[in-house]
């Protein structure tokens, strides 16, 4: 075996064996190498949602509203969180509600990212894992 060979079979193991990630798209942050951390949930952590990465925006007991103007949690609207005209999905039905036990808002920062704007509360089963940047854009 030649040492390039030697080299990509040990990063693979390496890679594989691992709590690293590397996002690839920019709907919640940045493409770059981000490692799981397994930490408490709390609001702005980013997660991984079996793929791909989004931020939490909203948490359990959190009163949430959809509106044309965009999400509110707890009264204050979040940025870049209205559906852009001319967005190709349809926005989640517009009212206020209370997010029930184990419900999550996830949010990306493009706004065609496909997140709570358009699918509502989300399930904890969906979270993988809290993770950290390491090396991002």
């Amino acid at each position: 075996m030649t040492y390039k060979l030697l080299a990509v079979l040990a990063l693979s193991a390496f890679w594989g064996s691992t709590l690293f990630i590397w996002n690839i798209s920019n709907s919640a942050a940045p493409e770059g190498l981000y490692r799981l951390t397994y930490q408490p949930l709390k609001r702005g952590s980013l997660v991984l949602l079996r793929n791909p990465l989004k931020q939490v925006v909203g948490l359990p007991g959190d009163t949430v509203t959809f509106a044309p103007a965009g999400v509110y949690v707890n009264g204050a609207l979040l940025p870049k969180s209205q559906v852009p005209k001319g967005s190709p999905y349809k926005p989640y039905q517009y009212g206020t509600q209370k997010l029930a036990p184990g419900q999550y808002l996830f949010m990306g920062d493009n706004l065609l990212s496909f997140d709570s704007r358009y699918e509502g509360p989300q399930t904890g089963t969906l979270i993988r894992a809290v993770v950290t940047p390491v090396i991002t854009k």
